[in-house]
C-alpha cells in the first residue's frame, strides 16, 4: 500500500496546487482524474504489486529455473526494454545516490557506462526523486500511476482552456491517457513521461501568448528536459512552437512580447538544466549511434509501403500483428501505433467536420494529419522531416503520441458540441472500419488462426460505434454522455489494459544461490553465456556485467566487440565463447551458463544451481594492472590491429599517444591494491620503478585520475580503456568519473537557481512592504 499512499499524497498535492494557482478544478473532476490511472495500474496499486515487466527475466537462466516455484508466467515478451534498460538504469541511479555520489556513472554494464549523460536514466526527474522514498519495485508502480495521472491532468486542463465543459475535458484526458502509445510505453518512463507533458507545454504557451506570463512555461520545459528523452523533447517543443504561432495569429496582439517571453523561458530552462544537458552534449558524439544516425541522415529517405500499411493497420485495428498479453501471440507489435480506439477516432473525425469553425479544430486537424503521417512513415510528412536538422536523426514515428493527443482533443470537441450531423460522419467511419475488418479477417486467420481474436475485434470496435451513432442522433443528456464515456473507457481497458502484469513483489529480481556465489575482494566482472542473466539486469543485483544494452554505446568499446562478443541487432552484445582472451582482460571472473556446458581452459566449476552453472575464470586480470610490456604511439588503427591479434593482455598493453611512431618498453610490476566505492576508485601502488597502469573502465571523456592529490593525464589504453603513468615509490591514486562539462553545467544550474531564489525573495519582500491600498501582483504562478 506504500505506493498507493505516496500516489494519493503526490497527486493530491499537484491537484491542490493546480486548483489554487492556475485553474480551479471541480471536486468531481479531481476525483475522476485521481482514479483514471487505476484503470491500468489499480490492481498493482491496491494490492502492493509491481506494475512492470519484471517477469521478462524468467525467459532465461537462472530465473527460468525458479519460474514454477514462484508461480511466474511470462505475460508479455515484447516488453524487453523495460526490463533490460529502464529498471537497471533506475537501480544504477539509486546505487549512486546511496553512495552520496552524483548519478554520473553506471558501473554495472559494458565495462562501465555513462548514466546521467545518456539522459534516459533521468536521475533528476522529480518523480524519480520522489520514488526514492519507496523500494525500487514499488516505485515502478508509483511512477507509472503518476505518469498516467499527469497525462490526464494536463490534457484535462488544456481542454478546459479551449472553452469546453468539464465532462468533455475529461473525455480528452481519458482518451490521451488511455491511448495505445501511452499504455504500451509506460514502462519506458522517460519517453512516456515526456509526452505526458505535451499538454502542459501547450497550456503554458497559451499563457505566454494571452497573458504574457512565462513562469509556467519555464517550469514545463524544465520538467520536459529532466524527463530524459531528447527525441521527445524535440517533438514536444516543435508542437509547442507550432501551437504558439497559431495562438499568436489568433490573438493578433502582443506578438513580439510573447515571442520574447517564450525565448526567455527557453533560455532560462537551458540554464537551469545545464547540469543535465551539457554532459549529454559532450557524450553523444562519442557513441556509435551518433555515427550511425548521421550516416542514415545523409541518405535519401525511402518509402516502404508495406511498413506504412502495417502501421496503419496497427493504429486502426486492435491487436494487429499479435498480442502476447491477450491471445498468447508473440508477434511483433509496433510501438509506434497511434491507436486511440474506434470511438475516439470516429468522434475525432466528427469533431473536424462539425466544429471546423472553432479555431483550435483547424490546428489539431492538421496536427493529427502530420503526426499520423510521421507515425506511419508515410509521404510526404516523414520524408520532409528527413531534411530538417535534428529531425533527420530522430525516430519521428514517435509522433504517434502527438496524433493520439490531437485525436483526443478533437473527440472532446465533438462530444462537447454534440452535433446531430456527427452521426453521419461516425456512420461513414463505421462502414469504412467494417470493410477494413472484412479484409483483415482472412489475413489474421492465416497469421493467427484465432477465432476469439476476430470475434473480440468486431465486438470491441464496431458494436460501440453502432451505439454511438444511435446516441449522437439525439440531444445531449447526462445519461447519453455517461454511456459514451463508459463505452470509451471499456473499449480502451479491454484493448490495452492488460499489456503490463501486476507482479508479486517476491518475484522481482529475487536473490539466487548462483548469484550469491560470486564473491571477490577486489572489483570483478561477470557475464552470461548467450542470454543467461539478461543484460542489464545485473545492475539490480549490483553485479558488473561486461555485456549491455544501451541507447548510447561507447564507440571505442564497440570496436572491441568482435574480440569477445557478438552484437545483436537492437539488443545486447551476446557472449558465446568463454575462451576469448579479451574476456580475461575485461576482468570477467565469473560466467553463468547451462549446467551441461564443460568449462573451457582456465575456467572451473564454482557452483551448480538447478540447470544453471557458475564458472570461475582463473585468468581474469584485475581491474587495474601493469602489463609486462608497454607499446605506446603508432596511431589508433595500428593499436586496434595489434590488440585484435593478441592472446595475452597481461603481457602487453597499448597506450595511445599523438606520436605516429610506436615505442616498446619493459614495464615495471608494482604491487597494486584497488578498492571501489560506488563509481570511485582508490588505488595503492607500490613499486621501485615507475610504471604504466591499465584500468579496464570504458574511457568515456570525463575520467579524472589524482596522484597523491594532484590530477594527472589519462590516455586511451588497449583501444577503449584508461591508461596512466605512475612514478616509483608508494603512491595513492583516486580515480573518479567527473566530466568537465558536468562541473560547468552544475555551476551554471546552481548559479541560476540561486539567482532565481534571490529575485523571488526580493519580490516577496517588496510585496510585504507595500503600503495598504497599493496594487499587488497576482500571487498566481507567473
Amino acid at each position: 500500500m506504500a505506493a498507493l499512499i505516496l500516489y494519493v499524497i503526490v497527486a493530491g498535492a499537484i491537484l491542490f496546487a493546480w486548483h489554487r494557482l492556475l485553474q480551479p478544478i471541480p471536486r468531481a473532476a479531481a476525483i475522476a482524474l485521481l482514479l483514471l490511472p487505476t484503470l491500468f495500474t489499480g490492481r498493482a496499486l491496491f494490492t502492493g504489486r509491481v506494475y512492470d515487466a519484471s517477469d521478462y527475466g524468467y525467459l532465461s537462466r537462472p530465473l527460468i529455473d525458479y519460474a514454477d516455484t514462484l508461480g511466474v508466467h511470462v505475460h508479455n515478451g515484447v516488453l524487453s526494454d523495460t526490463y533490460t534498460q529502464m529498471i537497471p538504469w533506475q537501480a544504477a541511479a539509486r546505487y549512486s545516490w546511496s553512495h552520496h555520489q552524483w548519478p554520473l556513472w553506471n558501473p554495472f554494464m559494458l565495462c562501465g557506462d555513462i548514466l546521467a549523460g545518456g539522459m534516459q536514466a533521468a536521475p533528476y526527474d522529480p518523480l524519480n526523486l520522489v520514488g526514492l522514498l519507496l523500494p525500487l519495485d514499488l516505485s515502478l508502480t508509483f511512477e507509472a500511476s503518476m505518469t498516467f495521472f499527469l497525462a490526464a491532468l494536463f490534457a484535462f486542463a488544456f481542454a478546459r482552456a479551449q472553452g469546453i465543459r468539464d465532462d468533455s475535458a475529461l473525455f480528452a484526458a481519458a482518451g490521451f491517457m488511455l491511448s495505445s502509445a501511452m499504455a504500451f510505453t509506460i514502462g519506458w518512463a522517460p519517453h512516456t513521461r515526456s509526452w505526458s507533458l505535451l499538454p502542459l507545454v501547450m497550456f503554458a504557451v497559451s499563457r505566454v501568448v494571452r497573458e504574457h506570463r512565462s513562469g509556467l512555461l519555464t517550469l514545463a520545459l524544465t520538467m520536459l528536459v529532466l524527463a530524459g528523452h531528447p527525441e521527445t523533447m524535440l517533438h514536444v517543443v516543435a508542437i509547442g512552437i507550432g501551437w504558439g504561432v497559431f495562438e499568436i495569429v489568433c490573438v493578433r496582439r502582443g506578438a513580439l512580447r510573447a515571442v520574447a517571453l517564450a525565448c526567455a523561458a527557453g533560455v532560462l530552462t537551458l540554464l537551469v538544466t545545464a547540469i543535465f544537458l551539457l554532459p549529454f552534449v559532450e557524450a553523444v558524439k562519442q557513441t556509435q549511434e551518433w555515427a550511425g544516425r548521421t550516416l542514415e541522415a545523409s541518405e535519401p529517405p525511402r518509402v516502404l509501403w508495406e511498413l506504412i500499411a502495417h502501421r496503419a493497420a496497427t493504429s486502426f485495428l486492435p491487436w494487429w500483428g499479435g498480442s502476447s498479453w491477450k491471445f498468447n501471440l508473440f508477434e511483433i507489435w509496433d510501438t509506434g501505433a497511434a491507436r486511440v480506439g474506434s470511438i475516439i477516432f470516429a468522434l475525432a473525425l466528427a469533431g473536424i467536420f462539425a466544429t471546423w469553425r472553432r479555431g483550435a479544430t483547424k490546428f489539431f486537424a492538421v496536427l493529427l494529419l502530420v503526426c499520423l503521417g510521421a507515425a506511419f512513415d508515410a509521404p510526404p510528412f516523414a520524408q520532409l522531416l528527413h531534411y530538417i536538422p535534428l529531425f533527420n536523426i530522430a525516430v519521428n514515428s514517435r509522433l504517434a503520441f502527438g496524433g493520439a493527443f490531437a485525436a483526443s482533443l478533437l473527440a472532446a470537441f465533438a462530444v462537447d458540441a454534440w452535433p446531430r450531423r456527427a452521426a453521419l460522419v461516425i456512420g461513414v467511419a463505421t462502414i469504412v472500419l467494417a470493410i477494413a475488418t472484412g479484409f483483415a479477417i482472412p489475413i489474421q486467420l492465416q497469421l493467427h488462426q484465432n477465432e476469439r481474436y476476430l470475434l473480440e475485434m468486431v465486438a470491441t470496435e464496431l458494436v460501440p460505434l453502432v451505439v454511438l451513432i444511435f446516441l449522437m442522433r439525439r440531444p445531449r443528456t447526462a445519461a447519453a454522455f455517461t454511456i459514451v464515456f463508459a463505452l470509451m473507457l471499456l473499449q480502451r481497458v479491454n484493448e490495452d489494459g492488460q499489456i503490463y502484469p501486476a507482479m508479486a513483489r517476491n518475484t522481482f529480481f529475487p536473490r539466487l544461490p548462483v548469484l550469491d556465489g560470486m564473491r571477490g575482494g577486489e572489483p570483478f566482472r561477470m557475464t552470461g553465456v548467450e542470454d543467461a542473466l539478461v543484460p542489464n539486469s545485473s545492475a539490480v543485483y549490483h553485479l558488473d556485467d561486461v555485456r549491455g544494452y544501451e541507447a548510447m554505446t561507447f564507440s571505442r568499446l564497440a570496436q572491441t566487440f568482435p574480440l569477445w562478443c557478438a552484437p545483436q541487432n537492437v539488443f545486447f552484445n551476446r557472449v558465446d565463447d568463454l575462451s576469448k582472451p579479451f574476456l580475461s582482460l575485461l576482468g570477467v571472473r565469473y560466467a553463468l551458463t547451462d549446467i551441461g556446458k564443460t568449462p573451457p581452459d582456465g575456467w572451473r566449476i564454482a557452483l551448480d544451481d538447478r540447470t544453471t552453472r557458475l564458472l570461475e575464470n582463473s585468468r581474469a586480470l584485475p581491474r587495474v594492472f601493469a602489463p609486462r610490456e608497454i607499446r605506446y604511439g603508432g596511431g589508433p588503427e595500428k593499436i586496434l590491429d595489434e590488440v585484435s591479434h593478441a592472446n595475452d593482455y597481461a603481457a602487453t598493453g597499448w597506450i595511445e599517444t599523438d606520436d605516429p611512431q610506436q615505442y616498446v618498453i619493459v614495464n615495471s610490476q608494482p604491487a597494486i591494491v584497488t578498492k571501489q566505492r560506488g563509481s570511485d576508485y582508490k588505488i595503492d601502488v607500490n613499486g621501485p620503478n615507475a610504471a604504466w597502469l591499465v584500468m579496464t573502465e570504458s574511457a568515456w571523456s570525463g575520467w579524472r585520475v589524482y596522484l597523491d592529490g594532484h590530477r594527472i593525464r589519462t590516455y586511451f589504453a588497449d583501444v577503449a580503456f584508461l591508461g596512466f603513468y605512475v612514478p616509483e615509490g608508494h603512491r595513492r591514486l583516486r580515480v573518479v568519473y567527473l566530466p568537465d562539462w558536468f562541473v560547468r553545467g552544475r555551476a551554471v544550474s546552481f548559479a541560476t537557481l540561486a539567482a532565481m531564489g534571490i529575485v523571488l525573495i526580493i519580490r516577496r519582500a517588496r510585496r510585504r512592504g507595500a503600503t495598504p491600498g497599493t496594487p499587488l501582483q497576482s500571487d498566481r504562478l507567473e
